[in-house]
């Protein structure tokens, strides 16, 4: 278990935060920085309002027992899983190649849902001051929602709008 050091802005009621960190607005990301490759075990993180009563129970010298969970939020039988990618994104091609068959072997057992990651088009400079699209056919909604071009071919074939 991994405590986290700093309180969620909206458990402040309940959360203390610690000398010199005031709280954060997001929930934290637990992420490896590159130095968590030879890590092999299931590992949480823990919100710190959580964490700071099994720290007191521990510096209390009591025994702690703590159950990992996962929630399953279908309550049918299948497996829900999805795939995030790019449409130009060649380093997973060979993954989903290979992972056709076992798609296919899951059958009824497991419901697939394909994600796209899409960019920001203002932000990205897509929109016009006119509020026109000025990212050809990457995008849709006037520039607002756009996507790589598959077959990186403006002129034809699927487009980023197409996504």
């Amino acid at each position: 278990m991994i405590a986290d050091n700093t309180c969620l802005c909206s458990f402040q009621d309940v959360c203390h935060p610690d000398p010199g960190h005031d709280c954060e607005i997001r929930e934290p990301i637990m992420a490896d920085d590159g130095s968590g490759s030879d890590i092999s075990i299931p590992s949480f993180l823990m919100f710190k309002q959580d964490a700071d009563l099994v720290k007191a129970e521990l510096m209390a010298n009591h025994v702690v027992r703590m159950e990992m969970q996962w929630s399953l939020p279908a309550p049918d039988d299948r497996v829900e899983y999805e795939l995030w990618t790019t449409p130009t994104d060649t380093i997973s091609k060979d993954f989903q190649r290979e992972f056709k068959e076992a798609a296919v072997a899951l059958e009824d057992r497991a419901y697939f849902t394909p994600q796209m990651y899409i960019y920001d088009g203002l932000r990205s400079g897509c929109v016009s001051l006119d509020g026109e699209n000025e990212c050809y056919n990457l995008c849709t909604n006037n520039g607002r929602y756009c996507a790589t071009d598959p077959d990186n071919d403006l002129d034809r074939g699927i487009s980023g709008a197409d996504v």
